[in-house]
């Protein structure tokens, strides 16, 4: 297991815990964009 692989295990656990996420961004004007996103059980 990589470095990486224990890092999206240690992300996946955290999600499991919410059942939204906010993902905001950043416009070229500098205004913040939020949006909601549902978070979906991880793939095998």
């Amino acid at each position: 297991m990589t470095s990486t692989d224990t890092e999206l295990d240690t992300l996946n656990d955290l999600l499991k815990k919410f059942r939204f996420a906010m993902v905001t961004t950043r416009a070229e004007d500098g205004a913040l964009h939020a949006h909601p996103l549902t978070v979906q059980e991880r793939e095998s």
